[in-house]
């Protein structure tokens, strides 16, 4: 069974994923990646194949790490997203690192939902996106593509830790002159959510507010 596998969008150049991959190797990570899912239209030109080419050769030769090539149908999203759903069942990985940063928008978008489809939970599920000049890259928690709904006490949570950073409960209770047991049952809620994140320093429980919280308090105050 593979354990963690990398799932790669791909059009006419494989840059983006080379550098995703590449990247995972400098941190030590690649060891962890057993299978790499070259995700391609099933129709495309000379361009389309050298770039799958060179991305299954750096693969295999540079890194020793096996590839699973999928050709969908864009033109069909149903049957895409059914075969790319289809290959993660039967593979079964603990972990998915998506780049979407390659291919046609049809593409991105089928092997998206698949990805969601599959990944119900999404707790195992690391998706990247490159800028096209590959001056910067973002990991985007697939969480956000489906925001919880927030009280108007969570909001004043967010904005107090947008501003003030780390926070423990006394001084969020401070903050925002709410009793501690309020607080404490909606930050547990809101850690649960993935909003908030809880952690330990210097002997003190500390709040901070998560990419996935920032995108809430942002829909919420407008901006």
């Amino acid at each position: 069974m593979a354990r963690r596998v990398l799932v790669a969008t791909l059009g006419f150049d494989s840059r983006f994923q080379m550098k995703t991959l590449t990247q995972l190797g400098s941190g030590g990570d690649i060891k962890g990646i057993s299978l790499v899912i070259i995700v391609r239209p099933s129709t495309g030109d000379k361009r389309a194949e050298e770039a799958e080419r060179t991305l299954v050769k750096f693969c295999r030769e540079i890194l020793g790490v096996e590839v699973l090539v999928l050709k969908v149908n864009v033109l069909d999203p149903p049957a895409a997203i059914g075969s790319i759903t289809g290959a993660l069942r039967r593979i079964d990985p603990d972990d998915i690192v998506a780049d979407l940063s390659g291919g046609m928008r049809l593409l991105i978008m089928e092997t998206l939902a698949a990805l969601l489809a599959y990944k119900r939970n999404r707790s195992n599920l690391r998706i990247v996106l490159w800028a096209e000049d590959l001056s910067g890259k973002v990991d985007l928690d697939p969480k956000i593509f489906s925001l919880p709904q927030v009280t108007e006490s969570d909001v004043k949570i967010l904005e107090v830790l947008v501003r003030k950073g780390s926070l423990s409960l006394k001084e969020l209770a401070s903050e925002l002159s709410i009793p501690r047991s309020t607080i404490h049952a909606r930050l547990r809620k809101m850690v649960d959510e993935g909003l908030v994140s809880r952690s330990r320093v210097d002997g003190m429980v500390a709040y901070t507010i998560t990419q996935l919280g920032l995108a809430v308090y942002r829909v919420e105050s407008g901006g």
